[in-house]
């Protein structure tokens, strides 16, 4: 009995991973959100904030356009190159784990 409700849990488990596996969507979306709160970090005046949500939908649609997605279905892993270095993610249950950024060696 303990080893068929272990199964259904796995089971249910492996279906909420697929389903909640991100797409390019969801990376686009989440490239732009970054961007977009970098740039209101940074932003002091208006025009940089006004800026900030259009940079944000270029950045976004730019870096899904260039990035590899590897599907695993339960799970993804993004890679964009940037020049020498790369932006690695992992997108899991509608999120994404920064795995490495451009700045890390």
């Amino acid at each position: 009995m303990k080893k068929i409700i272990l199964l259904i849990a796995l089971a249910g488990l492996a279906v909420i991973l697929v389903r909640t596996n991100p797409s390019m969507d969801d990376y686009r979306n989440y490239i732009s959100r970054q961007v977009l709160k970098e740039s209101q970090k940074s932003g002091r005046d208006g025009f940089e904030r006004f800026i900030g949500p259009l940079a944000g939908g270029i950045a976004g649609s730019l870096a899904a356009s260039q990035t590899i997605r590897t599907d695993y279905g339960v799970l993804s892993t993004y890679e964009l190159p940037l020049g020498e270095s790369r932006l690695r993610l992992v997108g899991i249950f509608k999120n994404f784990i920064v795995l490495e950024t451009p700045n890390q060696k």
